[in-house]
Formats: structure tokens, C-alpha cells, sequence
């Protein structure tokens, strides 16, 4: 809601609204998202939506919201700055700060945490460790996506032709685009081998491959890196197209596909209902002093070399160097001769 006469009281109650509906976990998402497309070099197509109170015209103002952005304190202290009954500490939130917010969870779609055990039991995942590769591309968090408007075409052709669960990876600062706009054909024409359409597939560590990680929002509590799966319904629909593999449950089986392929050619029929997250820890590197030094005196010794070289090099094209060599060398030569002489004297 883009709401420019609303107090920071109200903003405040509907962001902790918000906050409590998604959890900490799903508004640190949405923020990493939106920031993830915001500072990609392809941010005029993924920042879709974008606040409507930053642009003017054609002209959307990037900057004031990236800063925004990067001056927001994590979630889990903006729920307390706001939940303090005195609001003494709500005035270091500033308007600008809460309208953002207020605009990035104030959408017609929700996201709900999804526990491991029911995202195993839903999509077919299997937590156990024991499987290794399975367990390496199990997601670190699973959302749901609840869409308010159960009345679309998609919904509608579900109850006729069903519905099978298949999967896709993306970049990740592509899932704020597809998170509201859903998975378009559109987009997917540049890179389609085997035709126009999306691409999903039936098995998720296929699409795990497609996954591409990329920086987060630095205040993120979710990692320093986020990748991403789209867990999808797809219409067993005899336009959409599949591998060979398994059960095709009425889809129309196309023998170029690979196995485990599945290429929908319209937009309305998949559904994008989970969101798998892969997350890859922050990682901070303190150099300790052995190190430090042991780079320091290699550094130096380099340095020494070098200056060393330059050295040998001038002295070597310098007439006056030159000519104190032939100088000291003669000399040299006689007080050799002498002490040769002296020798065979006393021999």
C-alpha cells in the first residue's frame, strides 16, 4: 500500500503485523530479494515492483532506496526498536525507513515457513544425512507461498487436469521478479534449447544445478550468500512437454527432452508454491599476526630485490663506475702479480 498520510504509528503496527504473519525468517527474505534485484546490473527488469513514492515518471530513484536499504538495522532489532512500548527508540527508524518496509511486506502475497519435515513430505525431499547427496542440496529454509486469489486460471485448470510438483533454479536476484510476477515465458526465449517455455524438472537436485547464489542484503541473519528453487504445480496439461521419465500423468512425453524435463509453454499453467532457500554462511577473515608478518617480510624482501636490481643496473651503464672498475681491476692485477712473485720466492 502506498499510503503517504500514514503516521508512523500505523506504519509501525501494520510492520509488526506483518512481521508476526511471515516471521523473522520470511521478512529477511523478502528484504534480501528486493535488494538482491536492486543492485543487479539487470535491476530494470527485476525490480518489478518497485516503490511507487521513489519514482518519478520513467525516472526510479536507485540510489535513496539502496541507501535506505543498507541503513536498515537487522529485522530482528527493528521488531524490538518496535515493539518498545515507550517508542522512546522508534525515532532512530526514520519515516522514510518504515515506508519501505511498509511497502516490501504489503503485498497480496504471503509468505509462511514450511518446517523440513513437511517440505520432505510435500515435495518429496529426504532429509536424512545419510544420503549425502541428497542432504548437500537440501534447502537450509523452505516458504510457502500463499496467494490470495484462488480464482485464477491456473486454479481453475488445476481442478480439471490435476497437478504434478516440479522444480526450478534461477539467479537469485531473479526471485523478487518471480515472486510477484510469477515464472514468464517471456524471459526464458534467450536461453530455451529444446524450445520456448519454462524449464522446471521433476527432480530437485536437476534444478539445484541451475542455482546461482549471489550477495544478500548485508543485514540479512540468513547468510552472506542466499540460491534458490522455485517448487512449482504444473498442469498435467498436453501442452506442457516432458523427458521420458516415470509417471507423465497426462503430460505429453517428448522424447528430445532429457529425462526429468518439463517445459511449460504458458505462463498460467504452473504455479510457483514454495520457495526453497540455500543459504551459504557469512564468512569473515581475520588475518593473525604470523601471517601477517610472514606476507610483510615476503612484501619486503621483494621490494629489497628489486631495488637491489636497479642498483646492479645503473652501476653497470654509469661511465664513472665503469671506468673506477678498469681502474681498481688493473690495480688488482698488479698486487696479484706480486703476490704471486713473493710466493715462488719463498717456494
Amino acid at each position: 500500500m502506498d499510503d503517504a498520510t500514514a503516521t508512523p504509528a500505523v506504519l509501525k503496527q501494520r510492520i509488526l503485523r506483518r512481521i508476526d504473519e511471515c516471521g523473522l525468517e520470511g521478512v529477511d527474505f523478502l528484504i534480501c530479494m528486493f535488494f538482491s534485484a536492486l543492485t543487479s546490473y539487470r535491476r530494470s527488469t527485476l525490480c518489478d515492483p518497485f516503490p511507487p513514492f521513489h519514482t518519478r515518471g520513467d525516472t526510479k530513484d536507485w540510489n535513496t532506496v539502496d541507501n535506505l536499504l543498507r541503513t536498515l538495522p537487522d529485522v530482528k532489532k527493528l521488531a524490538q526498536l518496535l515493539n518498545n512500548e515507550g517508542n522512546e527508540d522508534v525515532g532512530s527508524i526514520s519515516l522514510e525507513h518504515l515506508r519501505i518496509v511498509d511497502w516490501l511486506l504489503d503485498k497480496n502475497i504471503r509468505l509462511k515457513i514450511v518446517k523440513s519435515e513437511e517440505i520432505s513430505h510435500r515435495l518429496g525431499f529426504n532429509s536424512s544425512a545419510s544420503q549425502s547427496s541428497t542432504h548437500h542440496h537440501y534447502p537450509s529454509l523452505a516458504f510457502e507461498i500463499l496467494h490470495e486469489t484462488a480464482d485464477s486460471p491456473f486454479h481453475q485448470l488445476r481442478d480439471v487436469h490435476g497437478f504434478q510438483n516440479a522444480f526450478h533454479g534461477s539467479q537469485f536476484e531473479n526471485f523478487w521478479s518471480i515472486l510477484n510476477k510469477g515464472l514468464q515465458v517471456r524471459f526464458s526465449k534467450e536461453t530455451s534449447i529444446f524450445g520456448d517455455g519454462i524449464y522446471l524438472s521433476d527432480d530437485p537436485l536437476v534444478a539445484h544445478n541451475f542455482v546461482q547464489s549471489n550477495k544478500v542484503w548485508e543485514n540479512s541473519a540468513l547468510g552472506g550468500r542466499l540460491g534458490c528453487v522455485c517448487g512449482c504445480e504444473v498442469l498435467s496439461h498436453p501442452d506442457v512437454r516432458k523427458g521420458r521419465r516415470g509417471n507423465t500423468n497426462g503430460i505429453m512425453v517428448d522424447h528430445q527432452l532429457p529425462e526429468s524435463y518439463i517445459v511449460v509453454q504458458r505462463n498460467h499453467h504452473l504455479l510457483v508454491k514454495y520457495l526453497l532457500v540455500y543459504s551459504e554462511p557469512k564468512v569473515i577473515k581475520y588475518a593473525n599476526s604470523s601471517s601477517t608478518m610472514r606476507r610483510l617480510m615476503s612484501s619486503s624482501m621483494v621490494v629489497f630485490l628489486y631495488i637491489l636490481l636497479l642498483i646492479l643496473i645503473a652501476c653497470v651503464k654509469s661511465p664513472t663506475i665503469k671506468k673506477w672498475w678498469k681502474t681498481s681491476s688493473l690495480e688488482m692485477g698488479v698486487c696479484i702479480g706480486y703476490i704471486h712473485l713473493l710466493t715462488s720466492f719463498c717456494l
